[in-house]
Protein backbone atom coordinates (compact mmCIF):
# COMPACT_ATOMS: atom_id res chain seq x y z
CA UNK A 1 0.00 0.00 0.00
CA UNK A 2 2.78 2.38 -0.25
CA UNK A 3 1.84 3.14 -3.77
CA UNK A 4 -1.57 3.72 -3.02
CA UNK A 5 -2.10 7.38 -5.17
CA UNK A 6 -5.60 8.89 -4.34
CA UNK A 7 -5.48 10.54 -6.88
CA UNK A 8 -5.21 7.76 -9.44
CA UNK A 9 -8.31 6.01 -7.56
CA UNK A 10 -10.34 9.20 -7.88
CA UNK A 11 -9.44 9.78 -11.92
CA UNK A 12 -9.96 6.03 -11.70
CA UNK A 13 -13.81 6.49 -10.25
CA UNK A 14 -14.32 9.34 -12.54
CA UNK A 15 -13.85 7.78 -15.70
CA UNK A 16 -16.21 4.88 -14.34
CA UNK A 17 -18.37 7.71 -13.46
CA UNK A 18 -18.13 9.07 -17.22
CA UNK A 19 -18.64 5.99 -18.86
CA UNK A 20 -21.87 4.99 -16.32
CA UNK A 21 -23.31 8.07 -17.46
CA UNK A 22 -23.23 6.61 -21.17
CA UNK A 23 -24.79 3.50 -20.54
CA UNK A 24 -27.97 3.90 -18.80
CA UNK A 25 -29.22 1.27 -21.16
CA UNK A 26 -27.15 -1.35 -19.93
CA UNK A 27 -27.67 -3.15 -16.86
CA UNK A 28 -24.36 -3.04 -14.08
CA UNK A 29 -24.33 -5.52 -11.70
CA UNK A 30 -23.05 -3.67 -8.31
CA UNK A 31 -24.60 0.00 -9.97
CA UNK A 32 -26.26 0.60 -6.85
CA UNK A 33 -22.43 0.50 -4.81
CA UNK A 34 -22.04 3.97 -3.07
CA UNK A 35 -18.79 5.36 -4.37
CA UNK A 36 -17.52 2.96 -6.33
CA UNK A 37 -14.45 2.94 -7.61
CA UNK A 38 -14.92 0.91 -10.80
CA UNK A 39 -11.96 -0.97 -10.46
CA UNK A 40 -13.85 -3.22 -12.24
CA UNK A 41 -16.86 -2.50 -14.34
CA UNK A 42 -19.04 -5.39 -14.37
CA UNK A 43 -21.79 -5.20 -17.65
CA UNK A 44 -24.58 -7.96 -18.19
CA UNK A 45 -24.92 -9.51 -21.85
CA UNK A 46 -27.35 -11.85 -23.28
CA UNK A 47 -24.65 -13.24 -25.46
CA UNK A 48 -21.22 -12.99 -23.17
CA UNK A 49 -19.12 -14.81 -25.59
CA UNK A 50 -20.39 -12.73 -29.18
CA UNK A 51 -19.77 -9.41 -26.77
CA UNK A 52 -16.47 -10.25 -25.76
CA UNK A 53 -14.93 -11.29 -29.29
CA UNK A 54 -16.42 -8.21 -30.61
CA UNK A 55 -15.15 -6.09 -28.26
CA UNK A 56 -11.64 -7.80 -28.85
CA UNK A 57 -12.24 -7.42 -32.52
CA UNK A 58 -12.79 -3.61 -31.64
CA UNK A 59 -9.30 -3.20 -29.09
CA UNK A 60 -11.01 -3.64 -26.00
CA UNK A 61 -9.92 -6.49 -23.42
CA UNK A 62 -13.19 -7.24 -22.16
CA UNK A 63 -13.20 -10.41 -19.82
CA UNK A 64 -16.20 -13.08 -18.77
CA UNK A 65 -16.85 -11.49 -15.57
CA UNK A 66 -17.67 -12.34 -11.85
CA UNK A 67 -16.17 -15.53 -12.00
CA UNK A 68 -14.49 -15.33 -8.39
CA UNK A 69 -18.49 -15.42 -7.25
CA UNK A 70 -21.11 -18.56 -6.47
CA UNK A 71 -24.61 -19.01 -6.01
CA UNK A 72 -24.77 -21.29 -3.27
CA UNK A 73 -28.10 -23.35 -3.15
CA UNK A 74 -30.16 -23.95 0.04
CA UNK A 75 -29.94 -28.07 0.70
CA UNK A 76 -33.28 -29.75 -0.02
CA UNK A 77 -34.59 -26.12 -0.62
CA UNK A 78 -34.95 -26.39 -4.48
CA UNK A 79 -37.73 -23.56 -4.63
CA UNK A 80 -35.07 -21.16 -3.21
CA UNK A 81 -32.63 -21.55 -6.08
CA UNK A 82 -30.90 -17.80 -6.75
CA UNK A 83 -32.25 -18.09 -10.77
CA UNK A 84 -31.44 -14.42 -11.48
CA UNK A 85 -28.30 -13.87 -9.65
CA UNK A 86 -26.96 -17.47 -11.67
CA UNK A 87 -28.21 -16.08 -14.93
CA UNK A 88 -26.76 -12.31 -13.88
CA UNK A 89 -23.14 -14.67 -13.34
CA UNK A 90 -23.24 -15.98 -16.55
CA UNK A 91 -23.80 -13.25 -18.23
CA UNK A 92 -21.23 -10.75 -16.88
CA UNK A 93 -18.60 -9.47 -18.51
CA UNK A 94 -15.55 -6.88 -17.21
CA UNK A 95 -15.29 -4.35 -19.22
CA UNK A 96 -11.68 -2.57 -19.61
CA UNK A 97 -13.03 1.31 -18.57
CA UNK A 98 -9.74 3.07 -17.58
CA UNK A 99 -9.13 7.13 -17.84
CA UNK A 100 -7.00 6.58 -20.54
CA UNK A 101 -9.45 5.26 -23.54
CA UNK A 102 -10.18 8.42 -25.03
CA UNK A 103 -14.18 9.72 -25.61
CA UNK A 104 -14.44 8.37 -29.17
CA UNK A 105 -13.52 4.88 -27.81
CA UNK A 106 -16.26 4.79 -24.45
CA UNK A 107 -18.32 5.68 -27.97
CA UNK A 108 -17.50 2.94 -29.24
CA UNK A 109 -17.91 0.37 -26.59
CA UNK A 110 -21.29 2.02 -25.99
CA UNK A 111 -22.54 1.39 -29.52
CA UNK A 112 -20.97 -2.44 -29.42
CA UNK A 113 -22.92 -2.99 -26.04
CA UNK A 114 -26.50 -1.13 -26.96
CA UNK A 115 -26.60 -4.38 -29.76
CA UNK A 116 -26.62 -6.95 -26.77
CA UNK A 117 -26.60 -5.57 -23.66
CA UNK A 118 -29.21 -6.61 -20.94
CA UNK A 119 -31.35 -4.01 -20.39
CA UNK A 120 -31.18 -2.34 -16.52
CA UNK A 121 -34.87 -3.61 -15.96
CA UNK A 122 -33.90 -6.87 -16.11
CA UNK A 123 -32.05 -5.66 -12.71
CA UNK A 124 -32.48 -3.31 -9.64
CA UNK A 125 -32.29 0.14 -11.72
CA UNK A 126 -29.44 1.89 -10.99
CA UNK A 127 -30.61 5.46 -9.06
CA UNK A 128 -29.20 8.32 -10.81
CA UNK A 129 -27.64 7.07 -13.80
CA UNK A 130 -30.98 8.96 -15.62
CA UNK A 131 -30.73 12.36 -14.76
CA UNK A 132 -30.87 15.02 -17.13
CA UNK A 133 -27.04 16.22 -17.67
CA UNK A 134 -25.36 13.02 -16.22
CA UNK A 135 -23.03 12.52 -18.81
CA UNK A 136 -22.17 16.22 -19.41
CA UNK A 137 -21.56 16.52 -15.35
CA UNK A 138 -19.15 13.52 -15.37
CA UNK A 139 -17.35 14.04 -18.46
CA UNK A 140 -16.70 17.21 -16.84
CA UNK A 141 -15.13 15.97 -13.96
CA UNK A 142 -13.28 13.51 -15.61
CA UNK A 143 -11.45 16.62 -17.69
CA UNK A 144 -10.86 18.40 -14.53
CA UNK A 145 -8.89 16.11 -12.90
CA UNK A 146 -7.16 15.45 -16.13
CA UNK A 147 -6.56 18.94 -17.76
Amino acid sequence: LRSHCPEKVDIRRRAGKLFAAMIPHVARPGCRQQDPTHWIFPVTTAHPEKTLRVLDENGFEAMPGLSNLVCLPVPDRPELRPLRAEKILRQALILPIRPSIPPAGLNRMDLILERDALKPELMAPCLGDKKPGAIQQARAESEQTQG
